[in-house]
């Protein structure tokens, strides 16, 4: 799935906020369009992930220690998947 995808139907799910699933599920398809967003970028940009699940420790190490100068581009495509 696309991150957008996943961003939509945490959209659809945050809708039926009388079912605690539902809400739950929300939390989780939008961090997995944050978490696919930021290691499609990874991959393409810096070096190959692994597609394993040692993806999602990878991707958070590399954000957490890769210089604001990275983390603003990340934001900046982030705010434009956002409100485009």
């Amino acid at each position: 799935m696309e991150p957008r995808e996943f961003l939509e139907l945490a959209e659809q799910l945050s809708r039926n906020t009388r079912n605690e699933a539902s809400l739950r599920s929300c939390v989780s398809r939008s961090y997995y369009a944050l978490f696919n967003l930021m290691a499609a970028f990874i991959d393409e940009n810096v070096e190959p992930l692994s597609k394993t699940a040692n993806d999602h420790v990878n991707v958070y190490r590399y954000y957490n220690n890769c210089g604001v100068d990275y983390v603003q581009i990340v934001v900046e495509g982030w705010q434009q998947f956002l409100f485009h």
